[in-house]
This record gives structure tokens, C-alpha cells and sequence, in this order.
């Protein structure tokens, strides 16, 4: 055999064995998928529910119906013709029937959760006589609340706003979207077509999302942290909320989702500082659910093993706190006369 020869067939079984190694990644990661490689293959709703808005840059389709389907759980979206994840909601009161808004991103939304098990209807049912309204939209970041607030949000007159704050949202206030192709992608991600065969294989290959992870992490690509300057425009957002409120004659209550360590427990976050000093600062109640959270009994995770979102008995943990940090403000304003909120 000629030495070309020899050296086709190295060539050939070198490139047979990187293809057997990656199938066999590729096997492994799908049977027993890990955070990194769910998160990065999962479907998400601004995938399919959501269009461009000029102010807020995305926003939910009015009258969307599908299903969003994980690994993890398969769940309705139904939108009403309000661009909300509701019932239909008319802009006009039911006489004393005290309304509240719930405020934020998939967590209030209801992420991996039927609608009626989300916080807003969990809510709801913890304090009777109520009317609560969910206008979480996943992904959005404090600012896109904030221009939702004072252009649709207060147009239906909640007599209070419970804000939902996430981690990710001091970071994402900076964030801009485009739409491509009908996906909405960030301004930041890079155009073409090799950009767009790396989305298609991230959301498509277990194998490939280890091996771009690994090279990201070789070539020291590694995403950065809340930033001081992150931290002043979440606390002149947050100010601009209040305030927006306090003109309508509404109560606001903000609302911290607590992070999770690797053994899935719930623990405080390392921005609870930041954020409670800007709350003190406007007056605003900080709702911590975190004592409710590490109640819940181990039959019943607050959220999910692969997914970072809460499952229903989180949800019905933070609704409990809520409820009760919320009916007492309520009463106060002489706006409900219940004995106690329902546990």
C-alpha cells in the first residue's frame, strides 16, 4: 500500500472516530440532558409568541394559542386580545373588587407552568374578592416594564403593582432586540450565515453545545456580571416605577426571586443588598419569598431540575408570601376587608 494511501485512510478513520465521538456526546447529553445544554436547546416563548413593538421591541401576539413544549413540561399560551397571558380583561373596574397587576419577565409569565397555576392566579386565590392581572412577558428586563407600565399597564387602574425582579434584569436593561426571519434575536448577536448555522446547531445539538462551551471557555468568553453602572439604571428605572404609581394612586410591592445553588435549595441572592437600599430609598415594600420557599417540602420542588424557572408549588410558594405581605397593604388603603388571605 502506497504511503498517500495509507495516509487517506489515517485521514478517513481520524475523522470516522470524531464522528463516532460526537454522536456518542450527542446520545449521552440527549438520554441525560444537563442546565447547559437544556437551556441552550429549549425552546422559549419569545420563539413563538411575541412581535415587534416600537417602543417595548417585542411584545406578546394578541390572540396567540400554541403550546410550549421542554423536556421538562409542555404547557398552553393563550393571549388574550390585550397581549396578555389572561383571561379577557375589560380596562373597566368591577366595583369593589380591588385589582392588582403582577409586572416582570417569564417568572411572572409563568414559564413551564399552566396559566392557572402561575403567581398571578395563585395570588388571586389567596386573596378573595381580588382581581389579578399578569402582564409578565418573558425576557423583558426592568425598562420594557417600565414603558409598559406607563403606555397599557396603568390603563387598566390597578389599585396596586407587584413587581417581580429577576437577577438578569440590571443587565438586560441595556439589551436590544431585531427580529430575523420572524426570531427574535439581540442586537449583539452577529448576522450571516455562519452566525445563524451556530444558532441552529445550539438549539439542535447537545454535542455541539459542549464543544462551543468548551472552546468559550479555553478562549476566555465568559459572560460578565452586574455591573455598578447596570445597578444605577435598575435603581432610576425602579425610581421611575414608583413614581409612576404613586401619580396614578396605585401601591407598588416588589418581589425578589430568590437563586437556587447547585443542590437545587433555594438561597438569597448576592444582590438583595443593592436592591433593598433602592426600594428603602422610594418607599417601596421588598418582598422576600425566600423563608416561604425553603417551607415547601421536599415532594414538592420549587422548581424544576433542568429549567431555571419555578414549577407550580414554586409559584404557589411565592403567591403565598405575596399574599401575605400584600392583603395587609389592602386593608390598609381600604381596599379589602377579608379576615385573613387564604394559605
Amino acid at each position: 500500500m502506497s504511503p498517500r494511501r495509507r495516509r487517506q485512510i489515517a485521514l478517513l478513520l481520524a475523522i470516522f472516530s470524531l464522528l463516532l465521538a460526537f454522536g456518542a456526546v450527542e446520545v449521552v447529553f440527549r438520554l441525560r440532558p444537563t442546565p447547559l445544554t437544556y437551556v441552550s436547546m429549549r425552546q422559549l416563548p419569545q420563539h413563538i409568541c411575541m412581535r415587534p413593538d416600537p417602543l417595548l421591541q417585542y411584545r406578546h401576539r394578541e390572540g396567540f394559542r400554541g403550546t410550549l413544549a421542554n423536556a421538562e413540561y409542555q404547557t398552553r399560551i393563550e393571549i388574550n386580545s390585550r397581549g396578555l397571558r389572561e383571561r379577557e380583561i375589560s380596562l373597566d373596574r368591577v366595583t369593589g373588587k380591588p385589582r392588582i397587576l403582577v409586572l416582570g419577565d417569564s417568572f411572572a409569565f409563568g414559564m413551564g407552568v399552566e396559566a392557572e397555576e402561575a403567581l398571578p392566579r395563585q395570588l388571586e386565590n389567596r386573596i378573595p374578592g381580588t382581581e389579578v392581572l399578569n402582564a409578565g412577558c418573558s425576557g423583558w428586563s426592568t425598562r420594557q416594564e417600565y414603558d409598559f407600565l406607563r403606555t397599557d399597564g396603568l390603563a387598566f387602574r390597578p389599585d396596586l403593582v407587584l413587581l417581580v425582579f429577576c437577577e438578569n434584569d440590571p443587565v438586560e436593561n441595556s439589551f436590544q432586540y431585531r427580529f430575523q426571519n420572524g426570531r427574535l434575536l439581540s442586537s449583539e448577536e452577529p448576522g450571516g450565515a455562519l452566525a445563524a448555522a451556530d444558532r441552529w446547531w445550539a438549539s439542535h445539538s447537545a454535542a455541539y453545545v459542549i464543544l462551543r462551551h468548551v472552546v468559550r471557555k479555553l478562549s476566555g468568553r465568559v459572560p460578565t456580571g452586574t455591573t455598578e453602572q447596570d445597578w444605577a439604571e435598575e435603581d432610576r428605572l425602579l425610581s421611575k416605577i414608583a413614581a409612576e404609581c404613586r401619580n396614578a394612586g396605585a401601591g407598588l410591592v416588589v418581589l425578589s426571586v430568590p437563586g437556587r445553588g447547585p443542590d437545587g435549595v433555594p438561597k438569597s441572592q448576592h444582590w438583595e443588598r443593592e436592591l433593598r437600599e433602592t426600594c428603602d430609598r422610594q418607599g417601596v415594600p421588598l418582598l422576600d419569598p425566600l423563608g416561604e420557599f425553603l417551607r415547601s417540602p421536599a415532594n414538592r420542588p420549587i422548581g424544576f431540575r433542568l429549567d431555571d424557572h419555578w414549577t407550580r408549588w414554586g409559584h404557589q410558594a411565592a403567591a403565598v408570601a405575596a399574599a401575605r405581605a400584600i392583603s395587609p397593604i389592602l386593608e390598609t388603603r381600604g381596599l379589602w376587608k377579608g379576615s385573613r388571605h387564604a394559605d
